[in-house]
């Protein structure tokens, strides 16, 4: 078995480093406290780590002892790769809408919570509103992102809508 601690250039831990054996298979993950343990087949002894934004490593693995592995930020990696919640992905393959915000204008906004922070930050993050809850402060919120606020009212009502005089000619 071999153990481990994985950290940052600024010796933190790294929540969630994929642990993956020669032929790139995922074995495990860190934990919270960046620690993994794992077994390889007799004979193996190196192991390769990745996450996002730091530069991938392989290490030949000592047994007996903890091993530290240091991962190095890799700038321009963060740059090239879009995280969605769900899956990341390459930058010019994604389609879609995304946005960032840093701690500071999260701050700026005021002493809200994250979530009405970002409500107030990006118009598309929309906090719906509750009534039944009442004042039930562990009432499960629903968020709606990239809603249907965009457009009023259904299809049909859309299109029949009149048009102004000026788009008729």
């Amino acid at each position: 078995m071999y153990r481990g601690v994985v950290i940052d250039d600024e010796d933190q831990p790294l929540l969630g480093v994929s642990v993956k054996d020669k032929h790139g298979k995922t074995l495990t993950l860190t934990d919270q406290t960046g620690e993994f343990r794992v077994m390889l087949p007799a004979g193996e002894t190196t192991l390769t780590f990745s996450y996002v934004g730091m530069k991938q490593q392989k290490m030949r693995m000592s047994t007996g002892k903890k091993n530290v592995i240091r991962l190095q930020a890799d700038a321009n990696a963060i740059g090239e790769t879009v995280v969605t919640g769900i899956y990341s992905r390459k930058k010019e393959s994604f389609t879609g809408s995304a946005a960032s915000y840093r701690k500071e204008e999260l701050k700026a906004i005021g002493n809200q919570n994250v979530l009405q922070s970002l409500s107030a930050l990006d118009p598309s993050f929309v906090i719906m509103e509750n009534n039944l809850a009442g004042s039930d402060p562990n009432a499960k919120l629903n968020i709606n992102i990239n809603g249907t606020t965009s457009i009023n009212g259904t299809l049909r009502q859309v299109r029949q809508r009149p048009r102004p005089a000026a788009l008729h000619s």
